[in-house]
């Protein structure tokens, strides 16, 4: 199954769409702007069905809470949060947990998930850990000589 299948098969629409994206995408865009993928969310960690598909989770709410996706020599890009969704009645503090339970067809109800509480993609510096940016689309990252 190939990232398009996937999107087709699960009914990830537009809106969510960039929260999966392929290695070598996601890669390339952040070389782009200056940035190295470090410790990402490979989708097949959600799932063993999904073991031949080299995607990545880019929405933070897949990661924990200080979790690194990307860096460069003076600062990283990592999760920040915490999260609260209710999917069929039910909250969760994390998504690992609904998909555990659910299943991967829960990857399927993403428009019926209510998300009361989000993460952010934050910028640390490396030496301080002062903030430096925050951002939660992919598209809104910045380039990182904007921050640094």
């Amino acid at each position: 199954m190939k990232r398009r299948e996937f999107l087709k098969e699960y009914n990830i629409n537009e809106e969510h769409e960039e929260w999966f994206l392929s290695n070598r995408a996601l890669t390339l865009d952040l070389k782009v702007m200056g940035w190295k993928l470090k410790d990402y969310k490979p989708i097949y960690e959600l799932h063993k069905s999904f073991n031949e598909l080299d995607i990545i989770c880019t929405n933070p709410n897949f990661y924990k809470d200080g979790d690194v996706i990307a860096n460069s020599r003076k600062s990283e890009i990592m999760a920040s949060g915490i999260i609260k969704i209710i999917y069929e009645g039910v909250e969760y503090t994390d998504i690992n947990v609904l998909l555990e339970q659910k299943g991967v067809e829960a990857l399927k109800e993403l428009n019926n998930i209510e998300w009361n509480e989000t993460m952010d993609w934050i910028i640390v510096d490396k030496k301080t850990g002062n903030l430096m940016g925050q951002f939660d689309n992919w598209d809104e990252c910045p380039q990182r000589k904007e921050v640094e």
